[in-house]
């Protein structure tokens, strides 16, 4: 009964899990931050909000100190990848794709935001210190799937026909710039090319990997914020 839901309750759904997500992570990393006494933002890794235990990193020559209030950090990234399940497929019923590469594309959005989601999760789950090696793998998980959502969105916002609602308003600009921005950000946060090296200086790898994380809510806070005025403005374009 459930899937026999019509096409907007899908795209209010998942805007509400949207928006929560987006309520969790903010709020859940600045009061984990808070808890975390003396924490640079600019110099720590967020995964240190989040650390169980101590830890000692061969490869850096440094100790990873256990944060006063580890699950701050942890359920709210659990929480939010776990947001993420219903938000990114809601975005193939706003769209409704007709065309197959652009169906294909649509959905390869959706997978991306759930793998990215489940990674962010997992690195919930799997902190830096009881859990140092699959902490890093999953990390690097949701750090190179949010990369290529970045990438897909951008082509699926640029390739929109000019009917489309979404393009009705040249605010659609806004979501290639983010893009193309979180692109480069990812690149650099994954080492891919060894970028860090040309743009490093007091812009470390911590503020890259906060870049890319908080540039991505931003991004589809944006994208939810518009879609929900859509919707409200003209609910029968959402109904089939």
């Amino acid at each position: 009964m459930l899937l026999r839901k019509p096409r907007i309750f899908w795209i209010k759904f998942g805007l509400i899990s949207g928006y929560i997500a987006a309520a969790v992570f903010l709020i859940g990393t600045t009061i984990a931050v808070f808890l975390y006494p003396n924490y640079d933002f600019l110099r720590q890794m967020i995964s240190e909000l989040g650390i169980r235990q101590d830890v000692w990193i061969q490869t850096s020559s440094e100790w990873l100190v256990e944060a006063a209030h580890p699950e701050a950090l942890n359920v709210t990234l659990i929480i939010t990848g776990m947001l993420f399940y219903p938000f990114f497929p809601s975005l193939y019923f706003f769209f409704n794709p007709r065309k197959l590469w652009r169906k294909i594309l649509t959905i390869l959005i959706s997978i991306g935001g759930i793998v990215g989601g489940t990674f962010l999760s997992l690195v919930g789950v799997f902190d830096a210190g009881m859990f140092l090696y699959p902490h890093v793998v999953v990390a690097m998980g949701c750090y190179f799937a949010i990369t290529v959502v970045y990438l897909l969105w951008g082509i699926m916002v640029i390739t929109l026909d000019q009917e489309s609602p979404y393009k009705k308003s040249k605010l659609w600009v806004v979501d290639p710039i983010l893009c193309l921005l979180g692109l480069f950000i990812g690149i650099v946060n994954t080492g891919l090319f060894d970028l860090i090296n040309y743009v490093g200086g007091w812009k470390t790898l911590a503020f890259y990997q906060k870049s890319l994380a908080y540039l991505f809510v931003i991004l589809f806070l944006f994208v939810g914020i518009r879609i929900t005025h859509m919707v409200r403005k003209k609910p029968e374009l959402f109904v089939g």
